[in-house]
């Protein structure tokens, strides 16, 4: 331990405890960008029959009217990881502020404002500069959308007739067709950056009995947000941690793999994941909804011979079906498990969670 501490600062130590990321974890994050990253030994693809299970259309449609039947009888959510930056969704447009010329790269972007949702708020924010350079500033600056420093979220992502929609208002769509449970009840939960929350909230919040009263649904919002304990240290060309102005050591959030204990804390039936910018135009979203029902569909239906299976067991009838279980457990959940596989075995490779 006297090793380390000639090595941190108390300034650093003191950081790390703010922050809840031990020295020893800091220290295994700079011999990874060290020694690299292994690759993934991959033991062979997915195919057809072989963790891919083709369904026809008939098929397709069974699954979903199983989903329609017991959604009303379930507690669903969506879970949508919305922490993620917008700057690299508008490099472009600091490069050609930082260039400060009218044809540097990313100047195209201007020729075609028009089409981008969020083109009426920038020609209200302009004043009597119509410039490519002003209109770049209101775009991404401060004083102006401040889309550069915004989740992608809360940035027009789709333009209707009569309405602009950000990303997160197309989630709350999309929920009120297929995350609605029990009572009509579509619960949405986002996990957001905590400098970001109340812009989130209130953006939220004045949308919401918009599209209440639309889709005759009653949402109810959660938020989360992602765990500093779960950053990652960065380092410079000579694998040292980068140090910010005052001396602090520079973390950057983890990815979405970090966000893994938020989704531990739903207490739901049926969770859908779906990222915050993978959303589509109203008029595709008829696809979406047909296989993300179809998908939910799939589950509920191993979950309910799972469910049956584990029944049987503890009616001691295990013998009686060991031999469909292990073909269940083979053919199903894509496994390979033997005739002489145990029963406390197969206990518990169905009695967890299931994912599709």
């Amino acid at each position: 331990m006297a090793g380390i501490q000639t090595k941190w600062s108390e300034k650093d130590l003191n950081q790390l405890e703010e922050l809840g990321i031990s020295i020893e974890k800091m220290e295994r994050q700079i011999e990874s960008f060290k020694k690299g990253f292994p690759y993934v030994v991959l033991d062979r693809p997915c195919t057809p029959g072989d963790g891919i299970k083709i369904l026809d259309d008939s098929t397709i449609e069974n699954y979903i009217s199983f989903f329609t039947e017991k959604a009303a009888e379930k507690s669903v959510v969506k879970f949508v990881p919305a922490s993620g930056a917008a700057s690299r969704m508008f490099k472009e447009v600091f490069n050609f502020i930082d260039k400060g010329s009218e044809e540097a790269e990313g100047s195209d972007i201007f020729d075609n404002l028009e089409k981008f949702a969020f083109s009426e708020d920038v020609k209200n924010k302009l004043t009597n500069d119509n410039s490519k350079q002003s209109i770049a500033k209101v775009i991404v600056g401060e004083e102006g959308l401040d889309y550069g420093n915004l989740p992608k979220g809360l940035i027009k992502f789709h333009k209707y007739d009569d309405e602009e929609r950000t990303a997160f208002e197309e989630h709350l769509v999309e929920a009120s067709e297929y995350a609605k449970g029990k009572n009509d009840i579509a619960r949405v939960h986002f996990t957001v950056s905590p400098e970001h929350l109340n812009k989130v909230k209130g953006l939220i919040n004045e949308v919401l009995p918009k599209y209440e009263k639309r889709y005759g649904v009653t949402y109810e919002i959660s938020y989360s947000t992602q765990k500093k304990s779960t950053d990652t240290v960065a380092v410079d060309t000579h694998d040292e941690p980068f140090r910010e102005e005052d001396g602090t050591i520079l973390f950057r959030p983890g990815g979405h793999g970090a966000l893994i204990e938020n989704l531990g804390t739903i207490d739901a039936d049926l969770v859908f994941i779906k990222n915050i910018d993978n959303v589509v135009p109203d008029r595709i979203k008829p696809e979406t909804y047909k296989y993300k029902k179809a998908l939910a569909g799939y589950l509920l239906h191993i979950q309910t011979k799972c469910f049956e299976f584990l029944k049987a067991i503890e009616a001691q009838e295990f013998e009686e079906k060991k031999k469909d279980i292990v073909l269940f457990v083979n053919n199903e959940l894509g496994l390979h498990v033997s005739e002489d596989s145990s029963k406390e075995e197969l206990i518990q490779i169905m009695n967890r969670p299931i994912r599709v």
